[in-house]
């Protein structure tokens, strides 16, 4: 048991070193006087199918990092989807979207935002709203 912890914390602690090639995060930063809630994911919303489902509340003029505690490098996660990007759903209040499947076609949604890794380095990493 002790073996399985110490192998555990070694695979989650030891990542790639963030560069040029790997960055860590993507910054969001809410220049609205309001908050908003924002959804992610790494893949088109078809079905239940939804590989990451990562809700935040970004307070007005204050800034979030979409990733969160991932240790993955955010060029990875993009390569990797289904659709070569990350979609990012924005919303005025707290959606409390249970399943993947409801979030593509939440009535309640501002603003739908894709973003591959060209983008992102366009943005230098940071998404300003609005």
């Amino acid at each position: 048991m002790i073996l399985k912890i110490i192998l555990l914390l070694f695979i989650y602690s030891c990542g790639p070193s963030e560069g040029d090639d790997c960055h860590k995060e993507v910054i969001f930063e809410n220049n609205s006087e309001e908050s908003i809630y924002l959804i992610w994911t790494e893949t088109l919303v078809i079905g239940n199918e939804c590989d990451n489902f990562i809700r935040g509340e970004i307070q007005s003029m204050s800034e979030f990092d979409i990733l969160g505690s991932n240790n993955s490098c955010v060029e990875n996660i993009i390569n990797n989807s289904l659709n070569g990007a990350i979609v990012v759903y924005l919303f005025e209040e707290n959606p409390n979207i249970t399943e993947c499947d409801s979030v593509a076609g939440h009535p309640d949604i501002i603003e739908r935002l894709e973003f591959t890794v060209a983008d992102l380095n366009a943005l230098d990493w940071t998404v300003e709203y609005p």
